[in-house]
């Protein structure tokens, strides 16, 4: 018999810890062109890497440290854990704000995007929807937690509090279950942790795509079944809730899982940017390596294959950070610990102070309705562990 995590909490902890590595491995290629980075990295990104002087938003950061991809996730976190799985509103954004301005203090560039800062600016106005310019990737970076304290039937689950006082959303695109869902007031897990600072069609589909993967990997699914199961309920909410400007996240997913690409179309193709409808896209083309050979191989060279590829996604070009970040959260949901090197997981967890095992303990026992099964223990099991990377 050989101690180690049990399965379950394993594909958890790695999920956060995934979020992580990948952010810092990202951080020093963030806003960098992808002929840059090669003209700095001749092999791309292999390990931790130093940002150097000149990058944009993270000058000379240590090599492995962490960025507001993972930081927004432990205040997400910590929310979902005082809430019992839902975050208090007013909290969020006093939260989201008080970070913000520690971040201006210490006089860096590595603070709220856009959108979240767009919406904090309108609700200190008193607008009732503050997040409804929110289409950049913000909420889906930092939904880890939410995808570990909810399991996939919870987080889909469309719920009716109260009808809405007005509805007036006819439209010839909307079909009879869709205008029905946008007559109600609703909430979910993935809206609760959203609405506030990106609540548009894009926001919430990008947000849904990747909380919806890694929950459905950490209940032990196949990449191929998620996949599937993460584009219908994408583009339900994609169409679902509100309109606007630009290409859907869900089409351009369903394009990127269909057309499988080299990491130079997809950086001109699909885009990395900031903006949900290129790096949420960008992170399922990464996939599609994975997908293809998922049946085929042995688990430890698929694990090798998910992590070359996690190297891949920090050396794309555009918001490597968060591609990064989101992608090392899908397979460390999918694959557990193992898939990560164990010295980058400690250097990780060194740099950055960073302990993850308590946190993902509360937030699973969110997610079995408070209790502490063996699962969550991580006490002995019968099978080896993995081989190392």
């Amino acid at each position: 018999m050989k101690r180690k995590l049990t399965p379950f909490f394993d594909r958890a902890l790695a999920a956060f810890y995934g979020l992580a590595i990948g952010d810092a491995l990202g951080m020093p290629t963030q806003n960098f062109t992808q002929s840059d980075i090669y003209h700095r990295f001749p092999d791309g990104i292999t390990k931790f890497e130093p940002a150097p002087a000149d990058q944009p938003i993270t000058p000379n950061y240590p090599a492995g440290t962490i960025t507001d991809d993972t930081e927004q996730a432990l205040i997400v976190a910590k929310l979902l854990i005082a809430g019992k799985g839902q975050i208090n509103q007013k909290d969020f954004a006093k939260s989201l704000a008080s970070w913000h301005k520690q971040k201006i203090k210490n006089n860096t560039a590595d603070a709220l995007g856009p959108s979240t800062l767009k919406a904090l600016e309108l609700l200190k106005q008193g607008d009732p929807n503050p997040g409804r310019f929110g289409d950049t990737n913000g909420a889906a970076m930092r939904i880890t937690p939410v995808a570990i304290a909810h399991p996939p039937t919870r987080l889909t689950n469309l719920v009716e509090t109260k009808p809405a006082k007005k509805a007036n959303y006819k439209s010839e695109h909307f079909t009879k279950m869709d205008t029905k869902i946008l007559s109600r007031r609703i909430t979910s897990p993935i809206l609760n942790a959203s609405i506030l600072t990106h609540n548009t069609g894009n926001g919430l589909a990008s947000a849904t795509a990747v909380g919806l993967m890694i929950s459905s990997l950490i209940d032990g699914s196949q990449l191929v079944d998620a996949v599937d199961n993460v584009q219908f309920v994408t583009d339900m909410y994609n169409n679902a809730f509100g309109f606007q400007v630009g290409a859907y996240v869900s089409e351009r997913l369903a394009y990127a899982l269909s057309n499988p690409l080299h990491p130079w179309a997809t950086y001109t193709m699909i885009g990395t940017s900031s903006k949900a409808n290129e790096s949420i896209p960008a992170v399922f083309s990464l996939l599609n390596p994975l997908l293809e050979q998922e049946s085929n191989i042995n688990q430890v060279t698929l694990q090798h294959l998910a992590y070359d590829q996690l190297l891949t996604a920090a050396s794309l070009g555009g918001d490597t950070d968060t591609i990064a970040a989101m992608f090392g959260a899908i397979i460390g949901a999918r694959f557990g610990m193992h898939v990560f090197p164990a010295d980058m997981i400690e250097t990780v967890k060194k740099v950055n102070t960073l302990k993850l095992e308590e946190l993902v303990q509360q937030l699973l026992k969110i997610r079995c309705s408070g209790k502490t099964p063996d699962t969550l223990t991580g006490t002995i099991v019968g099978d080896p562990p993995l081989p190392e990377l």
